[in-house]
């Protein structure tokens, strides 16, 4: 018995050749506890954009 190759096609997107992810964050603390962080997130490929980011709050107690 002698194994076979299979293969199959798959349609769809082809990826982009060149993706740029560039990321920034930043923290401030205060002396009193209070601490708030943001975050920014862009993403280039081929003729997508993707863009994210949060900002956070916090108290230390």
């Amino acid at each position: 018995m002698s194994a076979g190759i299979v293969s199959f096609k798959t349609l769809g997107v082809d990826p982009p050749f060149d993706i740029l992810d560039l990321g920034v964050g930043a923290l401030l603390a205060t002396a009193g506890g209070i601490d708030v962080r943001a975050s920014y997130d862009l993403e280039l490929k081929g003729s997508h954009t993707a863009h994210g980011g949060y900002v956070r709050a916090s108290v230390a107690f």
